[in-house]
């Protein structure tokens, strides 16, 4: 029995280390709250267009971001998309 619950406890810190948290982002602030409060294994989902007048840094973090379909425009003269 003891060995049952000792399994149970192991397994549920291994999903709650792995779990992966879904942000939406349909514009350039929410795409920044996104963007900082994500970790290695977090989504971002866009839900709009989204239009960048800043710098974006995502260094040193594995995240998944899904399009939909949606752009990413960058109008500002010294900004780069690539």
């Amino acid at each position: 029995m003891k060995s049952f619950i000792l399994s149970g406890i192991l397994l549920l810190s291994f999903f709650s280390l792995t779990a992966q948290t879904t942000f939406n982002a349909g514009n350039e602030t929410q795409l920044n709250t996104a963007i900082s409060s994500a970790v290695n294994g977090d989504i971002i989902n866009f839900t709009g267009d989204i239009v960048i007048t800043s710098t974006k840094s995502i260094t040193g973090k594995s995240i998944t971001i899904n399009g939909n379909g949606y752009t990413i425009s960058v109008p500002v003269t010294g900004l780069d998309d690539q």
